[in-house]
C-alpha cells in the first residue's frame, strides 16, 4: 500500500483538530449561563438588533451600544439562526473561530516546517486556558484573533524571506482580514500587525524589507472599503456618536483611566501569562531556545508578533488578561517549531532541555498542581457551610478542569492517545459540572424560568442590582428610577410591572478575610451590605413578593434579590414556575 500523500495527511490533521475543538468547546456551552457583563450585552444587543430589523447600530436595553463594531453581532445572528436565541447560539461564532484557528495554525506550521510541528501548534492552542475560556465566550475576541492570524500569515508571505513572493492572493487576504478584524474589535486588529512589522524591521531583523509588495495605499483603500459601508452608516445614524464613544471612550479613555477603578499594575501581563498560557508556560524554555538557536527571519517575525500585544498594552491603563490573545498564536507556532527535527529537536523530550528550563517547567507544573489541590481542598472544606457550601461544586469542577489542562501538558512534544483521552474526559466532565453548578446559582436563568415570557407592555424596574444578564434572560427593558420612594409611587400607578431589588449583598472574598481576621487579628471586616429597610418600603398592596438568593461570579458576591410583580392573573398570561429559593447565601 502507498503511504498517504503529504496533502492528505495535512487534511486529516486539520479535520482531527477541528473535531477536537468541537469536542472540547461544545460541552457546557449550552448550559453555562452568560457570564460577567460583556457576554449578556453582546447576546442581548444582537437580539434587539434582530427585533428592530437593524443591521447597523447595536442596541442594548433600549439604548445604543457603542462598545464594539458590528461584525460580532452579525456572526451572532448566524448562531441564533442555527441554535436559537440561547447561550449556545450566542457562543457558536467563538467556537467556530477557535476551531478555525487550530486548523490555521496547523496549516501554517505544517507548511513552514513539518506535520509534527503543525499538530503541536494546533493541540497546544486548543488545550490552553485562555482559549478554553474565550473559545466559547459570547464576545468579539476570537473572530478578531482569527482575522489577525490570517493577516499575519499573509503579511509574512508578502514581505518574508521564504520566497513565497508577492502573489496577489496574499495581498487580498492581508487587507481584507485587517478590515474584518477592525469590524470585529476595532483598532487592535490593525495595530498588532503594524507593531509586528515595525518590531521585526527595526528591532529583530534590522534589514530592508520589500515594502512595495504591501501596496499600502491601495491596501488601505481596500481595508476602508470593507469598513466604510457599515462605518459611514453607523456614524450618520448616530450623529457621530459611534466614533466619539466607541473610539473616544472605549479605546482612548480606557487607555488613560483604569476600567472600573482598578489599579494600574506595572508588568501586569508578565505574571498573568502563567494564567493565559496555562499549562504551556511550562515549555517556555523550548520557545526561547528556538528563538536563540535558530535566528531565522521567520522566527524573528514570530517573536515580533508574540511581543506586539505586550508592547501595545504595556502602558494601557485598563488591564485584562485576555488582551494578549492576538499574540498567543505566535507562541504556539514557536512551540510547534521546537518539536521539528530540523530545529535540532529542541523539545524531543523534557530531559533534552537545559537545567534552567527543566526547573522552570517543574515549577509551573508544581504551581498548577498546587492550584488543583487548593481548589479541591476548598470544595471539600466548604461542605455544610451556609455561604461557601453551595460553591463547592464550582470549585470541584474548576479543580477537574485545571487537572485536565495540566494533563494535556504531557501531549507535548509527542501526542499520546491515553493522555489525550484523559485530558478530554476531565475537561468535559469538569466543564459540565462547573456549568451546571453555576447555572443553578445564577439569577438570570432562575428569573427566566420564574417570570416566563413577559407581556410587551410590562414595566421592568431594577434597584441596586443591574446585572446585564437580567436583560437577556427576561427579554425586558429594565430601567432605574431615582430611589425607593419614586419606585414606590410608580408601583401604585396602574399597569403591569416587575420590580427587582437587592435586599442584601455578601462579598465572598471579604467574608473569607473576615473569618481569617477573626482568627488571626480579631478585627473583622464588614462583608455584608443590608438594604432590607428599603425592601420593607416597597411592600405595596397588589404585589406579590418572592425572594431569591443568587451568586454573581463576576463580583464574587451573594445577593438576596426580591421580585415584586402584579402579573398574577394577567389576561393571556400562562402560569409559570414558582421562583426558586437558593439556600446558598443563608444568613
Amino acid at each position: 500500500m502507498h503511504s498517504p500523500r503529504p496533502r492528505t495527511l495535512e487534511a486529516l490533521g486539520a479535520i482531527a483538530l477541528a473535531l477536537l475543538a468541537l469536542i472540547l468547546l461544545l460541552p457546557g456551552s449550552a448550559t453555562l449561563p452568560l457570564l460577567d457583563r460583556d457576554e449578556p450585552r453582546f447576546s442581548r444587543a444582537t437580539i434587539e438588533m434582530i427585533e428592530r430589523g437593524d443591521w447597523v447600530v447595536p442596541w442594548f436595553n433600549g439604548d445604543y451600544r457603542f462598545d464594539k463594531p458590528v461584525l460580532t453581532y452579525w456572526l451572532m445572528r448566524g448562531g441564533y439562526a442555527l441554535a436559537g436565541r440561547t447561550e449556545l447560539g450566542a457562543r457558536l461564532h467563538s467556537i467556530v473561530a477557535a476551531a478555525l484557528m487550530a486548523v490555521l495554525l496547523h496549516a501554517m506550521a505544517t507548511r513552514w516546517w513539518s506535520s509534527a510541528a503543525g499538530m503541536a501548534a494546533g493541540l497546544t492552542w486548543l488545550f490552553s486556558l485562555q482559549v478554553f475560556i474565550h473559545g466559547r465566550a459570547a464576545v468579539a475576541d476570537m473572530p478578531m484573533v482569527l482575522a489577525v492570524t490570517a493577516a499575519q500569515y499573509a503579511l509574512w508571505n508578502l514581505v518574508g524571506a521564504d520566497g513565497a513572493g508577492p502573489r496577489r492572493g496574499w495581498w487580498w487576504l492581508l487587507w481584507l482580514c485587517l478590515g474584518l478584524g477592525f469590524l470585529a474589535k476595532g483598532p487592535v486588529a490593525v495595530l498588532v500587525p503594524l507593531v509586528t512589522l515595525l518590531l521585526w524591521r527595526w528591532v529583530f531583523e534590522r534589514r530592508p524589507l520589500p515594502w512595495r509588495q504591501l501596496d499600502a495605499l491601495r491596501g488601505l483603500a481596500l481595508m476602508l472599503a470593507v469598513i466604510a459601508p457599515w462605518g459611514l452608516l453607523a456614524l450618520r445614524r448616530t450623529g457621530g456618536a459611534f466614533w466619539r464613544v466607541g473610539i473616544g471612550h472605549h479605546v482612548v479613555r480606557r487607555g488613560l483611566e483604569a476600567f472600573d477603578g482598578r489599579p494600574f499594575i506595572p508588568f501586569y501581563y508578565v505574571p498573568t501569562a502563567l494564567f493565559s498560557y496555562f499549562p504551556w508556560m511550562a515549555w517556555l524554555g523550548a520557545v526561547l531556545l528556538v528563538a536563540r538557536r535558530e535566528r531565522s527571519p521567520r522566527t524573528r517575525f514570530l517573536l515580533s508578533w508574540w511581543l506586539s500585544p505586550y508592547l501595545i498594552f504595556f502602558a494601557y491603563t485598563t488591564q485584562l488578561p485576555h488582551y494578549i490573545l492576538p499574540g498567543m498564536p505566535a507562541f504556539f507556532l514557536l512551540l510547534g517549531r521546537a518539536t521539528d527535527p530540523s530545529a535540532g529537536a529542541i523539545a524531543r523530550r523534557a530531559a533534552d532541555l537545559p537545567r534552567w528550563s527543566r526547573r522552570w517547567r517543574a515549577g509551573v507544573i508544581a504551581l498548577g498542581g498546587t492550584l488543583i489541590v487548593l481548589a479541591a481542598a476548598a470544595a471539600w472544606a466548604a461542605r455544610g457551610d451556609p455561604v461557601f457550601g453551595p460553591l463547592a461544586p464550582l470549585l470541584g469542577g474548576l479543580s477537574v478542569l485545571l487537572a485536565g489542562l495540566l494533563t494535556a501538558q504531557w501531549l507535548y512534544p509527542r501526542p499520546s492517545s491515553p493522555v489525550m483521552v484523559a485530558a478530554v474526559l476531565m475537561l468535559t466532565i469538569g466543564g459540565e459540572v462547573f456549568a451546571r453548578s453555576l447555572r443553578e446559582l445564577s439569577a438570570g436563568p432562575a428569573l427566566q424560568a420564574a417570570l416566563g415570557p413577559l407581556p410587551p407592555d410590562v414595566e421592568c424596574i431594577w434597584h441596586r442590582y443591574q446585572e446585564p444578564s437580567t436583560v437577556f434572560y427576561t427579554g425586558c427593558r429594565w430601567r432605574a428610577l431615582g430611589g425607593v420612594e419614586e419606585i414606590r409611587d410608580r408601583m401604585r400607578t396602574p399597569g403591569p410591572r416587575v420590580v427587582l431589588a437587592a435586599a442584601e449583598r455578601l462579598d465572598v472574598d471579604d467574608l473569607l478575610r473576615t473569618r481569617l481576621a477573626e482568627r488571626v487579628w480579631g478585627r473583622p471586616k464588614r462583608a455584608r451590605t443590608d438594604w432590607s429597610d428599603e425592601i420593607a418600603r416597597l411592600e405595596v398592596t397588589g404585589y406579590r413578593r418572592r425572594d431569591l438568593r443568587v451568586f454573581v461570579i463576576g463580583t464574587g458576591s451573594w445577593y438576596t434579590l426580591v421580585v415584586f410583580d402584579n402579573l398574577e392573573g394577567l389576561s393571556g398570561r400562562e402560569p409559570v414556575a414558582s421562583l426558586p429559593v437558593t439556600s446558598g447565601g443563608a444568613r
